[in-house]
């Protein structure tokens, strides 16, 4: 067998050599350190027992400031922790606070803004708090509109508008609509108003009624010489006027009107009823000049109507009499006759105005 070469083997010899001489390092450095270790227990012996004998040189004395040397160092400890837990409570209270204070600014932007459009609400509850309309819902008086826009300044609403608001909903509490009384309201209110405007038609004035819904209220004014006035203040008018006239003519007073009246009302009908009667009579006698294709004519004649009494008549026998013949007598019974009919309609029709009523019995055609 063939031996290796010798350039082979000089890396192992150096490896070798190498280890061999780490290994006497680390043999002298293990005599070194058992001899550090060997000095290290000596010394420590050595302090060991010092320590001994000056712990019994001091004796209980010694003992004593140790242990209040220890309990001092527990307490450092507790306070060192609770010194944390104190820095952990306040970032969390900071952060609280923070919180609180950002929903207390929220809140009260929160409450700007609902303020806001609370007095935005409140202003549209201005056209209900006309004096007319209050007095309607028999609100109580002395409730009044703010007047100056210096009264809704600041947070809080007016205090007159807070009263109108208050009087409103005590007038309207027990009222419960619906979509059907609403529209039945809406139905009554139309006929209503008609019938307004054909009865201030009829009266003969220069009475002008008019409306207005764009505030959501139908407010009706009634327009005379004077001015439009409320339907309301419209109505006590005409009250106090009448009443007015009421007390200025007397029953005397309107007795000797009424005869006054009637005697130049019986003469007139006389005249008219005299007037229709020839023209009549004119009539008949032309259209009986005219035969008709078949051979017949026709004619006209003045005939009473079967429902009246003896006494209407009697009356109608005068208007139906020559003006030679009638006299003052027959105008006194004519005049007697038209006094008790008006005397009748009144106690039968109290509501109805006095013009109309006249009108009415004092028509010849009926």
């Amino acid at each position: 067998m063939n031996s290796p070469p010798a350039a082979a083997n000089t890396p192992q010899r150096e490896a070798a050599e190498a280890a061999a001489d780490r290994l006497g390092a680390a043999a002298e450095d293990e005599e070194a350190a058992a001899d550090t270790e060997r000095a290290a227990r000596r010394r420590h012996a050595e302090e060991a027992a010092g320590l001994e004998a000056l712990q019994e040189a001091v004796g209980a004395e010694a003992q004593e400031v140790m242990r209040q040397l220890r309990e001092t160092e527990d307490g450092i400890d507790g306070l060192v922790r609770e010194a944390e837990a104190a820095r952990t409570a306040q970032h969390s209270a900071i952060a609280g606070a923070a919180a609180a204070e950002a929903r207390r600014t929220a809140a009260a932007e929160a409450g700007l803004v609902a303020a806001a459009e609370e007095k935005d609400t409140a202003r549209g509850l201005h056209p209900y708090a006309a004096r007319e309309l209050l007095d309607i819902l028999r609100c109580p008086p002395g409730l009044a509109w703010p007047a100056r826009e210096a009264d809704w300044a600041g947070e809080a609403l007016p205090s007159a508008v807070v009263a109108v608001h208050e009087a409103i909903l005590t007038a309207t509490r027990d009222l419960t609509p619906t979509e059907t009384s609403l529209k039945q309201s809406v139905t009554r209110l139309t006929k209503a108003l008609d019938d307004l405007q054909a009865q201030l038609a009829a009266a003969g004035q220069d009475y002008r009624p008019e409306w207005d819904g764009s505030d959501g209220i139908i407010l009706v004014r009634v327009a005379d010489e004077e001015g439009p006035l409320p339907v309301a203040a419209f109505a006590q008018k005409i009250s106090a006027h009448r009443r007015d006239q009421a007390q200025l003519l007397s029953e005397s007073e309107q007795r000797i009107l009424e005869d006054a009246l009637l005697t130049r009302l019986a003469q007139q009908i006389h005249d008219r009823t005299v007037d229709a009667r020839d023209l009549i009579r004119r009539m008949n006698t032309d259209m009986r000049r005219r035969t008709m294709s078949s051979g017949t004519t026709v004619g006209v004649s003045w005939l009473l109507a079967d429902h009246l009494d003896d006494e209407q008549r009697a009356v109608c026998a005068l208007l139906d009499a020559d003006v030679a013949r009638l006299g003052p007598e027959g105008l006194a019974r004519v005049r007697t006759h038209f006094a008790a009919q008006i005397k009748t309609a009144r106690a039968r029709h109290r509501d109805q105005p006095y013009r109309e009523l006249l009108a009415e019995v004092l028509d010849y055609r009926r």
